[in-house]
């Protein structure tokens, strides 16, 4: 997966991170819609905490392990910014 220097995704990355929210959408029985912000919202954030880490350095050589619950724990307070108006 490509993304440029500003965190903008390449047209594979794209795709890729749709098909990734099909997956779950299907998996955890939640609209498309949400999904797709979800993964885009992660993919950020891990894309964030990279060039963090690639900045400063690694104070941990072990490194930590984030991964996406199986089970869809994470989205039962998910909400989209239109609902929580």
């Amino acid at each position: 997966m490509v993304y440029t220097v500003d965190g903008v995704a390449g047209r594979e990355a794209r795709t890729a991170e749709k098909r990734l929210a099909a997956l779950l959408a299907d998996k955890w029985k939640r609209p498309y819609s949400q999904m797709v912000y979800y993964v885009k919202v992660r993919m950020q954030l891990s894309l964030v905490r990279t060039t963090s880490l690639l900045i400063r350095g690694s104070r941990n050589h072990q490194g930590h392990c984030w991964r996406i619950p199986p089970d869809g724990a994470a989205m039962s307070d998910w909400q989209t910014w239109q609902e929580r108006d």
